[in-house]
């Protein structure tokens, strides 16, 4: 069967951000062909894409990859013949070891699909900003959806963000399969007993087990709402400049939300700060502002929320943000 080679290359790298060869899943380090359909499963997530090739079985991800990259936007032909997936351009021939028992980890057939709100993808994106990294907590590393909010809290940080569309059944998104999400463009959403299933409008499929947790989660909306005080102060004009500066500085890190940059007020000046493996960065801006603060902030989050405003309310023990869609806090504590 013929196709373009960068039409593939375009479906593989969607599902390439979960390839691994850890060895702790098997066949987590293949992509699956199965005649209208390839996907990528590592245990935990599993990731479907709509490409028919005519084709079935599981060659090893990352040269197979690799190889399609090499072919531009060549027209290719794509053919099993005995035990190989073979990829013709011209008179080359590329063939790929092929395993044949290779299961369907999810049977996504009949399921209780269900619109997503307009704004999942930015409220999901937005929350990600304040989910920790510690996996012993699993609390601290997913985001919580429920009626008309989604939220997510590292206990020192709590996001919530208003949804468009209520929620009735509540389910909890891993915050590291948001950037899939958000790629994929989800559409709905459907909940099973196992899995947590979204799809966007060609078809492909993002799911992850079902997280559930013995006790409620944490009551966010008690927490947000004791903690609106606050002295309301106007952040420097200039400042957006510097934490997009500050934020090159924080461009190796791999996980969006290990990035931050810190945000020191003091003597009617703000300093913004960021360290990175390759360097450091500091500007110090004037400022309006009576007292002192300090705290961490992811950039990109900031850089977004003075996208619509400049305003922030200042307390002792805390710093929150609010704007027409969410409300962020950040707890003072631990940098003072």
């Amino acid at each position: 069967m013929e196709v373009i080679a960068s039409d593939l290359k375009d479906v593989l790298d969607r599902l390439s951000n979960i390839l691994t060869n850890k060895g702790i899943v098997e066949d987590a380090n293949k992509f699956v062909f199965n005649n209208e359909t390839i996907h990528v499963f590592d245990g935990e997530t599993f990731i479907r894409a709509n490409f028919k090739t005519d084709v079935s079985g599981a060659v090893e991800g990352q040269s197979f990859l690799k190889y399609i990259d090499k072919l531009g936007t060549a027209k290719i032909t794509i053919a099993k013949d005995e035990g190989k997936i073979n990829i013709k351009k011209g008179r080359s021939v590329a063939s790929f070891v092929v395993e044949e028992d290779v299961s369907m980890p999810v049977e996504p057939d009949e399921l209780p699909w269900k619109k997503a709100p307009g704004n999942l993808i930015q409220a999901l994106t937005t929350c990600s900003y304040t989910c920790g990294q510690d996996y012993t907590d699993m609390r601290s590393v997913v985001i919580h959806v429920a009626g008309d909010f989604a939220e997510s809290t590292d206990e020192e940080r709590i996001t919530r963000y208003k949804l468009n569309r209520s929620i009735k059944s509540e389910f909890f998104v891993p915050a590291d399969i948001v950037p899939f999400l958000a790629k994929a463009k989800v559409v709905q959403y459907a909940k099973t007993d196992d899995w947590m299933f979204f799809e966007n409008q060609n078809g492909d499929l993002i799911c992850h087990r079902n997280i559930t947790f013995g006790e409620p989660y944490e009551d966010l909306e008690k927490v947000v709402n004791e903690c609106n005080e606050g002295n309301p102060i106007e952040l420097p004009d200039k400042m957006y400049d510097a934490v997009e500066k500050a934020a090159i500085f924080q461009s190796d890190l791999k996980v969006e939300s290990d990035r931050r940059v810190t945000i020191r007020c003091k003597g009617g000046k703000i300093r913004v700060e960021s360290r990175g493996t390759h360097g450091n960065f500091l500007e110090i801006l004037p400022c309006a502002i009576e007292g002192s603060f300090s705290f961490l902030i992811n950039p990109a989050f900031l850089m977004q929320i003075m996208e619509k405003s400049n305003s922030i309310f200042f307390h002792q023990d805390y710093i929150r943000i609010q704007t027409e869609d969410h409300v962020f806090l950040t707890s003072l504590a631990a940098e003072q």
